[in-house]
């Protein structure tokens, strides 16, 4: 009754995972052996008459656990690899000094670049790759703390607001700041135009974490994760499917319920099960 769930689904046969990483296959572990305990508990009628919903929620708990952990490294290389790019330009301007060479600008500023920035508006507006490289300065209102996806540039063709929470609005005022503060809010540094895509910076930030896996591993990383990591947490803290599905600019609801099992009132009924 309880074989879905393969402990040997995160451990590939012949793969041994990074010693930095282990933790992360240690905790899935963990959680994948509390789900069967708990099951173990559920007389045959309930298992029988439940089943799709149990499968359901402990596949999705486990695979949230596990990207929030991820979550967690990422942010961590983001630190690491801004210490070490100004450490590295440090080490270059004081070799051009020392040749009386012209330096390049010291990296004093919040951000190095904009891989940092970029990834933290992700995780707290839950906006789309393609959103966010579209995304202009007039489309920012930091007065009101307001954000702007217009439509020309959503996915859904529809225009939506997302409010700025504390650290997307810390964010993008530090942001622009640096910036020039019209145009894109993210441009490719080598052109000044739209990007294309990130994949190599985004590549080189999970490999750094040790996070980086071939897409089909349990442990495949997307930067389209941030947007999902964005939802969950909104819908465990209690926002209602369709507030999220206005910020996320789903076009169906349906697409927004997959959210529904994290909601705190269907997992009390999950556990009313036992009752």
């Amino acid at each position: 009754m309880l074989d879905w769930i393969a402990l040997d689904d995160l451990s590939p046969a012949g793969y041994s995972p990074p010693d930095s990483s282990q933790y992360l296959y240690e905790a899935a572990f963990h959680l994948v052996s509390a789900a069967k305990d708990y099951l173990s508990n559920l007389t045959g009628e309930d298992i029988h008459s439940n089943l799709s919903t149990l499968v359901t929620d402990c596949r999705q708990f486990l695979i949230l656990e596990v990207k929030e952990a991820e979550e967690k490294r990422v942010k961590h290389s983001l630190d690491a690899r801004q210490d070490k790019q100004r450490r590295e330009r440090e080490s270059y301007n004081q070799w051009c000094s020392d040749r009386k060479k012209q330096p390049l600008p010291p990296l004093n500023q919040k951000f190095t670049d904009y891989l940092k920035p970029i990834v933290l508006v992700a995780i707290n507006t839950g906006m789309r790759r393609g959103e966010l490289f579209n995304l202009e300065w007039h489309d920012i209102d930091l007065k009101e703390k307001l954000l702007t996806v217009a439509g020309k540039g959503a996915k859904s063709g529809n225009t939506r607001h997302i409010p700025l929470n504390e650290v997307a609005f810390d964010v993008l005022q530090a942001w622009r700041s640096q910036a020039s503060g019209y145009g894109l809010v993210f441009s490719n540094p080598n052109t000044g135009k739209r990007f294309d895509n990130i994949q190599t910076a985004w590549e080189s930030l999970l490999r750094d974490s040790t996070l980086l896996y071939k897409e089909g591993h349990p442990l495949h990383f997307r930067f389209h994760d941030l947007r999902h990591t964005f939802a969950s947490r909104l819908v465990m803290r209690g926002a209602s499917l369709y507030d999220v599905k206005d910020l996320l600019g789903h076009v169906s609801f349906e697409t927004t319920q997959k959210y529904a099992h994290l909601a705190p009132e269907h997992k009390a009924k999950v556990v009313a099960l036992l009752n």
